[in-house]
């Protein structure tokens, strides 16, 4: 530590000059390097052994962090910042080859390793992006004409997407990725790991096509996962979205495989997708206690014999349905885990489930909508077109209000059942796939950086889900367009009509910002 000592007048009480010293202690460039980056493997190692157990240690550790910054002007904290995650980068580089050699015991170890660097990069490089903003802005408070301010912000948004972008670079952020996924969605590490490799997957695949090409061929294909056949609306899904490969099961596996995605992880995928979008769409048929009460049944149906069935064949043959449905369900589970499951196992397995993915969004409502709204309306698919289908929308901004939160809010109610169906897993999923794709369309970053960067606000700030989706969709024009829909002048004529009042709720609930729909 070097100190620093000024000496500059002052008046004292008797109105003598009297000589005021100020010590300033000060922290060079270098020994902030050296002092961070202990600090930074210091967490590498609480990280590995559990963050949990540690919570106090890493606590006090980025509080010592933070004040080595704090002495420092924004390129200090810049050079230090990105020295520290240069150093860590050839750490993680020797781990991740490293966990190519050796037994299933130096795999996890390394990966585990190379996990927790990846997590403290993470870390340092939303400091950077923190420290960014906070620079640019205090230029633009000062800036003197409103065409600087302007400048200044364009800078900003280029200095912080090139700082996202290097990070992006640099590691995969796979930790990272499993957090927000486990957070939104209640995905397990492995569901998350398989997303990310597609992603990267399709990344070198399609390197030559633009990053709004990319993440559209992303979100569209692992929306195909829910949205790709099955009831009367199969033209609508690619009218709406597009498609990137075709209707069949063999066509949609060959997708995935040419990827370099195994058989085991596109099962297991597949079911995990449309399993969250059940448990959460659905809760009345795919709840615990149905699945349990299905499992007493199917038992029932084991202990009857020949004179059961001769006797009371009504209630015969709704056990012997709940036999077959069970077998069913526990086998599609099997498929996806690749083994044998005990009765009790599959039940202990479906609980967690479903007990990880209650109150979340859609996930493959999301992708779905998120696809749409990075489809152009004259290009679809890998490089195919599509027809739009003037019976549901004109433009493509309707197209893609209909893909979402237009469409949940209306169209169901006329195709399906005469009544709404608007949940607050579709609420979730309708107004983040706008705030998720208007960010993707302007910072023109690659999916999982602005995935990442979104959700780490919500989980800070949950309001702002509604705040940047009414920036994007403001609340007027929506009120509007529903209640025209509906056929009604007001809200409370639309509260008053019996088969419309889940929209109510989605407007109610979009007017006073809740993050989560309340059933007015």
């Amino acid at each position: 530590m070097a100190k620093s000592s000024t000496v500059s007048k002052g008046t004292g009480q008797d109105g003598a000059h009297v000589a005021i010293v100020t010590v300033n202690t000060k922290v060079s460039i270098e020994d902030a390097k050296s002092q961070y980056l202990n600090l930074s493997n210091k967490l590498v190692t609480l990280y590995s052994q559990g963050e949990a157990a540690n919570s106090r240690q890493v606590l006090d550790t980025k509080s010592k962090q933070q004040k080595i910054l704090d002495k420092l002007s924004y390129s200090g904290q810049k050079a230090v910042l990105e020295y520290t995650n240069k150093k860590l980068k050839v750490q993680y580089d020797t781990f991740i080859e490293a966990s190519k050699h050796g037994g299933a015991t130096n795999l996890i170890h390394c990966k585990k390793q190379a996990d927790s660097i990846q997590k403290v990069m993470n870390d340092n490089t939303a400091k950077l992006v923190k420290a960014t903003e906070k620079y640019y802005d205090n230029m633009a408070k000062n800036a003197p004409v409103t065409s600087a301010k302007e400048a200044i912000e364009k800078e900003k948004k280029l200095a912080v997407a090139s700082t996202k972008k290097a990070a992006c670079d640099a590691t995969s952020s796979t930790v990272i990725i499993q957090e927000k996924m486990k957070q939104q969605f209640g995905f397990d590490n492995r569901t998350a790991s398989i997303l990310k490799s597609i992603y990267d997957a399709i990344r070198k695949k399609y390197q030559k096509k633009s990053q709004r090409e990319i993440n559209y061929i992303y979100c569209r294909a692992i929306s195909q996962l829910c949205y790709n056949k099955g009831n009367i609306l199969d033209n609508q899904w690619r009218a709406g979205a597009g498609y990137v490969y075709g209707y069949s099961e063999s066509d949609q596996k060959k997708f995935y495989n040419d990827l370099g995605i195994s058989d085991a992880d596109y099962n297991y995928l597949k079911y995990m997708v449309r399993m969250e979008q059940n448990m959460v769409g659905n809760p009345d048929t795919f709840n615990s206690k149905a699945i349990h009460q299905l499992y007493e049944k199917s038992k029932a149906f084991e202990d009857l014999d020949g004179i059961d069935m001769l006797l009371d064949y009504g209630n015969y043959s709704d056990k012997e349905k709940a036999n077959e449905k069970w077998n069913s369900w526990k086998g599609s589970m099997e498929k996806a885990l690749g083994k044998s499951l005990t009765d009790k196992e599959f039940l202990a397995k479906y609980d967690e489930m479903y007990k990880n993915c209650q109150g979340k969004g859609d996930f493959g409502h999301m992708m779905y909508t998120i696809a749409a709204n990075l489809a152009d309306d004259e290009t679809v698919g890998v490089e195919k077109k599509f027809p739009l289908v003037a019976s549901y929308w004109t433009d493509g901004e309707t197209r893609k209000d209909i893909a979402g939160w237009l469409g949940d809010a209306t169209i169901k109610s006329k195709v399906i059942s005469g009544e709404i169906s608007f949940g607050g897993d579709d609420y979730i999923a309708d107004l983040d796939s706008v705030n998720i794709s208007k960010r993707l369309q302007s910072e023109n970053l690659p999916f999982f950086d602005v995935f990442e960067d979104y959700y780490e606000d919500v989980q800070n700030d949950p309001g702002i889900r509604t705040r940047e989706f009414k920036k994007y969709k403001p609340y007027t024009s929506v009120e509007k367009k529903v209640l025209e829909e509906a056929g009604v002048s007001s809200l409370e004529e639309l509260k008053n009509e019996s088969a419309w009042k889940d929209s109510y709720d989605f407007l109610m609930s979009l007017k006073n910002g809740n993050a989560t729909m309340k059933s007015y």
